[in-house]
């Protein structure tokens, strides 16, 4: 969503994943949230649209530009000390950035494919101690590092003129 113009593959995978959520927790809160996301995915021009909205918000924006990377709502610019930190934390982990990766560590891209990353470990393996060590790495990526700036690109989304998408993602 956030790491490269969304192509028509990539927002028909987005409806798949979502439709996936809303069946699977229909009256959960996730899976309202999927569903509202959902129905601006449904108009026909929907993907043209969401190509829009991407390109006004990150690219060329009209207003303030709505930054993706944690260094810059953190410190101010990208590529600080946060990122250092993040690959730091990331030696603990078996998890490294596979070559072709467009997106800096410090993205947002990245931290949300690290943190399904991490479930998806979680949730595969048996082994209690297993499960407790991939938990702790969880909670140390949300407290230690997440929770330092996530809400802010989302707040900025949110106080954007109306991006019907990228505002119900938020």
């Amino acid at each position: 969503m956030f790491v490269r113009e969304p192509s028509d593959e990539i927002i028909d995978a987005w409806r798949k994943g979502l439709t996936a959520v809303c069946e699977a927790q229909p009256e959960g809160a996730i899976g309202k949230a999927a569903s509202d996301i959902l129905d601006v995915l449904q108009d026909k021009n929907a993907n043209e649209s969401v190509r829009s909205e991407f390109f006004r918000l990150f690219w060329h924006p009209e207003g303030p530009a709505v930054s993706p990377l944690a260094s810059t709502h953190v410190e101010g610019k990208p590529f600080g000390q946060y990122l250092v930190r993040l690959r730091s934390f990331l030696g603990k982990t078996p998890f490294r950035k596979i070559e072709g990766y467009m997106e800096t560590e410090d993205s947002l891209a990245f931290h949300l494919d690290l943190m399904r990353s991490m479930i998806k470990e979680e949730n595969e393996n048996d082994c209690p101690q297993v499960k407790e060590q991939w938990q702790a790495l969880q909670r140390e990526l949300m407290n230690e590092y997440m929770s330092e700036w996530i809400d802010l690109p989302f707040a900025q989304l949110e106080k954007r003129d109306p991006e019907p998408f990228y505002q119900r993602v938020a």
